[in-house]
């Protein structure tokens, strides 16, 4: 296609209202689990589910988490489920789903749209999830940015997060405080780190971070992804010569338990002059 046509992606799933009631509980019929740290399950030709346990090292003792999609792979439930022992400074998991191919994993090309250079493209996301949890943790976009192609881990300039739950710690004294952004008529607390690096240590390469926070939750709704690019651009946060290379949803966890239910999530990526 044309790059000057609009070009609309859609990620789209639809979700059954049937969830695994324990994470030691069989799955319903019909649904795949996978249980193994790092476990994928492709998802509808565009997404990518992901059991990220990426620091799991920082806690002591055994965890459980798992990811479980419709078998049809088309449509059904979609989601994950947890129980970490407590850990108060240090972020253990990520449980995900992935669109577009982030730079630490293995490219799959599930959705060719990703990468693109900033400005250049729209992404609007509606989602409509359920979260029954107890613990600190919080639900967010994790975005990252590049310099240049291949889309390695060696070209990361920055890490996006826009957080649309918050049951963390809520400590940001690691971080600066840039201000606030509102968008879809919430407030957002923006919040940035540079040198940011990987906590579990598995990785010595740095980039900056920036948060958005927002203060109220968004569990069903649209995210106007592009709105947040924007006000990075027009603060010197972000620039137009780096690209974006995914958009992923998950939960941060710093320890509890609990299910994460999608019942609808839809990405959209269209030409920004559209």
């Amino acid at each position: 296609m044309s790059h000057r046509k609009a070009m609309i992606i859609a990620c789209a799933l639809v979700a059954l209202s049937i969830t695994p009631t324990s994470i030691h509980a069989e799955p319903p019929k019909g649904v795949v689990v996978a249980t193994e740290d790092w476990a994928e399950i492709p998802y509808a030709g565009r997404y990518l589910l992901l059991n990220n346990i990426w620091n799991k090292q920082a806690t002591k003792g055994k965890h459980a988490q798992r990811i479980f999609a419709g078998a049809d792979n088309v449509g059904g439930t979609v989601g994950w489920d947890w129980e970490w022992k407590r850990s108060d400074r240090w972020v253990l998991a990520f449980p995900e789903i992935g669109c577009g191919d982030s730079p630490w994993v293995k490219g799959r090309g599930f959705a060719p749209d990703f990468p693109f250079r900033v400005g250049a493209k729209k992404v609007t996301v509606t989602i409509d999830a359920t979260i029954e949890a107890e613990g600190r943790l919080n639900m967010s976009f994790q975005i990252w940015a590049i310099s240049r192609l291949p889309n390695v881990k060696e070209n990361i300039t920055r890490e996006i997060m826009i957080w649309v739950y918050d049951k963390s710690p809520g400590d940001w004294a690691w971080a600066t405080k840039r201000g606030n952004v509102t968008s879809g008529g919430v407030i957002f607390d923006v919040y940035e780190k540079t040198g940011h690096g990987d906590d579990s240590g598995a990785h010595s390469n740095r980039w900056a971070y920036t948060s958005f926070v927002a203060r109220t939750p968004i569990l069903k709704g649209t995210v106007k992804i592009h709105e947040f690019l924007e006000y990075m651009v027009n603060n010197g946060m972000l620039t137009m010569d780096e690209f974006i290379t995914n958009v992923d949803l998950g939960n941060e966890i710093w320890y509890g338990k609990g299910t994460t239910t999608l019942r609808a999530y839809d990405v959209k990526v269209q030409d920004a002059a559209e």
